[in-house]
């Protein structure tokens, strides 16, 4: 398309948009087009094809001319979604991404390769017509990525990835232990399913342990178990380990809800501790049936910041980079007991 056409172009999109064509009304004819920009048919029907390929226009049967079908664009542009879906928590999340992109006019492309294609997939899309990428997962890209990228709920090395969008674990693990610890709790252990690269669940590990040191709570370093992973007989070693060296436990700090239900089931099942013992999550994956306290980290607001700051930096025709931490908050706490007088003091009394 030439110079003079995509001027032209840009000008009959600018009249749509801003309603001066009726919807379900006839479009100027070619020949008013003609006249009006003092050009040839050929390129009139060049512009009019690529306004019906965008879906403002749509050519009627021979005869009966060219009518306006809407006066926005629609999609403005693409964006894609790299990461998990399966689980109830990054369906929220992708919820809020879904919501910022239509409200914008955006489309969204979701797509998630097995991990080990991940690196490969990223690095197609720079050239299949996408303007920006999320991300959730610890994958980044190289450093000289072309895209926009904002991460979700995950964290990146280096700033230089992009933008980083997730609660504030660190504190809301912090408020969560120092509740627990403001019940009358010291006999706490944190179990914790975080690999070394989850940036934001390490936060989470980072604000249990201060808020434990912070009360004089010893050992704190040794009060913390990885199951490595999510496997039964992992979960039942590391319980068995816990009562054998921290037998007076009376509360489980997770860093995450799954963990949280996982370490109950086994409790249960394997009959390893009194009912005393209460374990706390991290999520509120599962909202009004949660059983247990835990921390809302509100995935769909995650997602549709994320997604909000991505379409920032597309329309600015930057790179966005930065951490943004949205406030998170505790729930079902209620479900934490106190601990008795008695028990603190003789706790005390043992420093």
């Amino acid at each position: 398309m030439t110079a003079k056409a995509k001027e032209i172009t840009n000008i009959l999109r600018h009249e749509l948009e801003t309603g001066k064509y009726e919807i379900g009304k006839k479009f100027p004819s070619e020949h008013a087009l003609m006249s009006r920009f003092k050009v040839a048919r050929a390129t009139i029907n060049k512009i009019t094809t690529m306004l019906v390929s965008e879906g403002y226009l749509k050519r009627g049967v021979q005869g009966s001319g060219t009518m306006v079908c809407k006066n926005s664009r629609f999609p403005v542009g693409r964006i894609a979604y790299v990461g998990p879906l399966k689980h109830l928590y990054y369906m929220h999340m992708v919820y809020g991404i879904q919501a910022a992109a239509l409200e914008n006019d955006y489309m969204l492309d979701i797509a998630l390769p097995s991990p080990s294609m991940i690196p490969q997939y990223i690095e197609k899309l720079e050239n299949a017509g996408i303007d920006g990428l999320l991300i959730c997962g610890i994958f980044p890209p190289p450093v000289d990525y072309k895209l926009p990228i904002v991460a979700l709920d995950s964290g990146l090395p280096d700033v230089r990835y992009g933008c980083t969008v997730s609660c504030d674990n660190y504190k809301a693990a912090f408020e969560m232990a120092q509740h627990v610890i403001d019940k009358g709790h010291r006999e706490i252990i944190i179990i914790s399913d975080v690999a070394e690269v989850e940036f934001t669940r390490r936060k989470r590990i980072e604000g249990f342990s201060d808020a434990m040191i912070q009360a004089g709570i010893k050992d704190v370093e040794n009060r913390i178990f990885n199951p490595h992973g999510l496997v039964d007989t992992n979960i039942y070693l590391t319980l068995k380990m816990i009562f054998q060296k921290y037998p007076e436990t009376t509360i489980i700090l997770t860093d995450a809800d799954d963990v949280a239900y996982r370490v109950i089931n086994m409790l249960k099942r394997a009959n390893m501790a009194s009912e005393n013992v209460v374990v706390t999550g991290f999520g509120n994956i599962y909202k009004q049936n949660s059983a247990i306290a835990t921390i809302e980290q509100y995935p769909q607001q995650i997602g549709y910041t994320g997604c909000v700051e991505l379409l920032k930096a597309i329309k600015a025709g930057c790179h966005p980079s930065g951490l943004i931490e949205l406030p998170a908050m505790l729930v079902k706490t209620e479900l934490i007991p106190k601990i008795s007088s008695d028990d603190f003091d003789a706790f005390e009394n043992s420093k």
